[in-house]
């Protein structure tokens, strides 16, 4: 395949990622609150559902993913779900400049985004209710999004594209003004685009070598004649799964495979073909060499018979889909996600390894710290595992690299690992949790010691007893504990060099370790529970304690900071990072089990609402402090906020020798939320900071100047303001210096 051909197919499936991981976290973190619960006790319907969709015509419907909805989904609302207020600064390195394009545009993003969701959407001009879609058209990938402010979209595109140093030119395609971006100047001939018209945006790549049909059908100005919205998937996928209108979408493997196989004849081979560059009887060079073995490679899946017998394996496993459920709030919402299987035989197997997790993984979610539950069947693994090994190896492929591999796979005979696993095939599963836990931060030693614990494992099997004394014959260790099997808690030596005191017991059908009263408490009720084989896997996260654990272990007293001096940008990072943690909240339940529609994962998030800072005045005189090394703050000059003259302010940096000052600025000034602006008005100095020397005339700012920073650790004392800096975000401590009234009352 040629390089043209193969950084598309790079940078599409790089894309496709991206919108998988992306879009899913994106779900989950703010999912869409137009929808409220529904006032019933039975699951919520799904409704049926009219698109209000202005790029569903525009979407193939052998796209090969598709991210969006068949509604508008409230931007406004999704940000606003989102409770950390984190700062961002592009990352300075060696990448190429479109990455950094894009880690400038995210930085701007996220510190818009300080300001409130109103303020980044109205900052990029963006629509609030918006049809944002991802998709591909042929195989190029394809973002459509909406626009009420172009201006301050391209300030945004501009301003980031400037940070990073990359290059674009103005262009018009079919009627419309495009800013072009080279992805590689040894290809300048694909590039991606960025374009709005009528207030809808779309970015996506082009090639020169597209014919104008091509680009015609992928920037939208040609109907589609076989679309998304015609073809009803995406009313069968919300109907089947019961997705928010809004929020789901799915990676399709029989679209992407008929293109590799080459068994499609639209559009994506049409591109394809007019990406291949001419044949050539030239001596190919290193670099050709290579992609022609590449391409070589993919012709030998390319045989008639490699296409039919793939097509019919990628048709068992056709699509992952994923969306918020209906129901979803921002108390409480669920993002499901499912590797649809069709094949019952191989369903049957994989769900005959589900085993036991215990009811504490899921129900002691919002008092834990973690839990975890792996259910597994070893009775049933080994069988499960020959069975699918069988069903692969059984009979020969007349596709050539398939065969290969099923002789391949044909001499690791799976009857080693049944002998292997046939003394644990009373093995039900395998579950933990730590209830709470206490760590004592040693300033030598960046391992800190556990302080206090509350913790448990549970070994789930049918034969407890019995798999304890086999363990306990094997090592020395166990045999020296001796567990009784009425269930009384015996005592584990060991448990002194950590320090805790550590209790070892049988309980009904479960082998125990646990230390803790809330763990003795589980422990007490696994006696009375029953193994059955309810589940794969299941996990818990408690955002709140592991916030009060994460906030003690990084707070800016920890030993962790001292074993090098921090520089100032790690003092932000830091102080930062603290800032998140205290922003964390609720907790998080995900399951992952072999259901009737494949492997389904549930991912639910319980929230509650985030305390935003109460302001205070900033009408005041500061002294203002940065960051040296070690994060020791040096006094650098002083403030004052008035709110004269609609807002003004002046500041008076301090000479080097700290003597007097050796300039001076005036601006306006304004805040919104937690971010103040700053818009510089005029300036004077001293020259050479020589104080001895009066200052000069002042003068009005040739251009115009302005800084924004975000406030933090707001008290009636003073605050911190992280400024956004393309070089670099840092930090100024204000603190307030004594008034009048102050001096005399003290």
């Amino acid at each position: 395949m040629k390089q043209k051909l193969l950084t598309l197919i790079f940078l599409l499936f790089l894309l496709v990622g991206l919108a998988a991981i992306g879009r899913l976290a994106w779900m989950k973190l703010y999912p869409d609150t137009t929808s409220q619960p529904v006032a019933t006790t039975s699951a919520p319907k799904a409704k049926a559902t009219k698109p209000n969709h202005p790029y569903l015509q525009l979407v193939p419907a052998n796209t090969l993913f598709f991210v969006g909805g068949l509604e508008r989904a409230n931007l406004e609302t999704v940000l606003q779900s989102n409770s950390i207020l984190g700062t961002y600064s592009a990352p300075k390195g060696e990448n190429a400049p479109l990455i950094q394009f894009f880690q400038a545009l995210a930085s701007q993003f996220v510190n818009e985004r300080l300001a409130g969701p109103a303020n980044v959407l109205k900052e990029f001009g963006i629509r609030k209710d918006n049809a944002l879609t991802f998709y591909t058209v042929g195989i190029a990938p394809v973002l459509r999004f909406e626009v009420d402010n172009e201006d301050k979209f391209w300030h945004q595109i501009e301003t980031a594209a400037e940070s990073a140093k990359l290059n674009f030119k103005y262009t018009s395609i079919l009627g419309t003004a495009y800013r072009q971006f080279a992805l590689n100047p040894e290809q300048p001939d694909l590039t991606m685009i960025v374009g709005i018209q009528d207030g809808n945006a779309i970015v996506t790549l082009l090639s020169d070598k597209f014919d104008m049909d091509t680009k015609s059908k992928l920037l939208g100005k040609l109907p589609i004649a076989n679309n998304i919205l015609e073809s009803g998937t995406l009313t069968q996928t919300t109907d089947k799964y019961r997705f928010e209108p809004a929020h789901f979408g799915y990676i399709d493997f029989t679209h992407i495979a008929d293109v590799l196989l080459k068994q499609d004849n639209g559009l994506a081979a049409q591109m394809i073909e007019q990406l291949e560059p001419p044949k050539s009887n030239n001596q190919p060079d290193s670099s050709q060499a290579s992609q022609d073995t590449v391409q070589n490679e993919l012709e030998a899946f390319q045989t008639p018979a490699c296409q039919k017998e793939i097509s019919s394996m990628i048709a068992q496993m056709p699509r992952v889909v994923g969306g918020t459920l209906l129901g979803s709030n921002p108390q409480e919402s669920t993002v499901k996600v499912v590797l649809e299987i069709k094949n019952n035989q191989v369903l049957q197997h994989l769900s005959s390894i589900r085993g036991f997790i215990p009811k504490f993984v899921t129900d002691t979610a919002d008092q834990a710290l973690v839990n975890f539950g792996l259910g597994i069947n070893m009775e049933s693994f080994a069988p499960a595992i020959s069975a699918l090994w069988t069903s692969y190896t059984e009979s020969p492929y007349q596709c050539q690299p398939l065969e290969e591999n099923r002789q391949s796979v044909q001499q690791q005979s799976p009857a080693m690992l049944s002998m292997m696993l046939a003394q644990a095939s009373s093995i039900r599963g395998l579950s933990l949790s730590v209830q709470d836990i206490a760590l004592q931060f040693n300033p030598i030693s960046p391992i800190p010691k556990v302080e206090t614990a509350d913790a448990l494992v549970v070994l789930s099997t049918t034969q407890p007893k019995a798999l304890y004394d086999m363990a306990a014959a094997m090592n020395p260790m166990l045999g020296s504990i001796v567990l009784d099997p009425s269930g009384k808690p015996s005592p584990v030596p060991f448990g002194a060099m950590l320090g805790i005191e550590l209790n070892a017991a049988i309980k009904g059908n479960n082998i125990v370790l646990f230390t803790g009263e809330n763990s003795a408490k589980i422990v007490a009720g696994l006696a009375t529970e029953n193994i059955t084989d309810n589940g794969f896997m299941a996990e818990s996260i408690n955002y709140s304690k592991i916030n009060t654990l994460l906030s003690t272990a990084a707070a800016p007293d920890s030993p962790i900071w001292r074993q090098k001096p921090l520089s100032p940008a790690d003092c932000i990072l830091r102080d930062d990072v603290i800032h998140q943690l205290h922003q964390l909240n609720g907790h998080e339940v995900i399951e992952a089990d072999f259901t009737k529609q494949g492997f389904v994962s549930t991912d639910k998030v319980f929230s509650t609402k985030a305390t935003e800072p109460s302001p205070h005045k900033i009408e005041a005189q500061y002294d203002t402090y940065l960051l040296d090394n070690g994060c020791v703050e040096i006094l650098e000059g002083v403030e004052q906020f008035t709110t004269a003259n609609a807002n003004t302010g002046v500041y008076r940096a301090m000479a080097k020798s700290g003597e007097c000052d050796s300039y001076e600025t005036t601006y306006k000034w304004t805040r919104s939320g937690q971010v103040l602006e700053f818009n510089y008005l005029e300036e004077r100095s001293r020259p050479q900071e020589d104080c001895g020397v009066e200052f000069d005339e002042w003068q009005k700012l040739k251009s115009q100047k302005s800084a924004r920073c975000h406030i933090r650790n707001e008290s009636v004392d003073g605050f911190e303001c992280i400024f956004f800096d393309p070089e670099g975000n840092y930090k100024i401590i204000y603190k307030k210096k004594a008034s009048t009234e102050d001096k005399e009352a003290a």
